[in-house]
């Protein structure tokens, strides 16, 4: 969800972008890098955020395993049972 988030605010970045390039072309090219610049730091600063959040999910499994491990086992120990049933 987080990622999917992430990509839309990226998207509208870009359009972002591209929409101030096409008004501020034709009369003020320094203040269209400036705010190409804005733009890229933006979206970059998105990027870096959807990065850290996959980070935190990941200390958050090592700090709480308890929460984050008891599923995956439960899986690990009932996926060799379905294939033998199905066999």
């Amino acid at each position: 969800m987080i990622y999917l988030l992430g990509l839309t605010r990226s998207l509208l970045c870009v359009t972002e972008l591209l929409s101030l390039m096409v008004r501020t072309e034709m009369f003020w090219p320094s203040s269209r890098i400036l705010r190409w610049k804005q733009a890229t730091q933006r979206s970059l600063w998105i990027v870096k955020m959807m990065r850290s959040m996959r980070y935190y999910q990941k200390v958050a499994k090592l700090l709480k395993p308890w929460k984050a491990q008891k599923p995956s086992r439960l899986r690990r120990k009932t996926r060799p049972q379905k294939v033998l049933r199905a066999v």
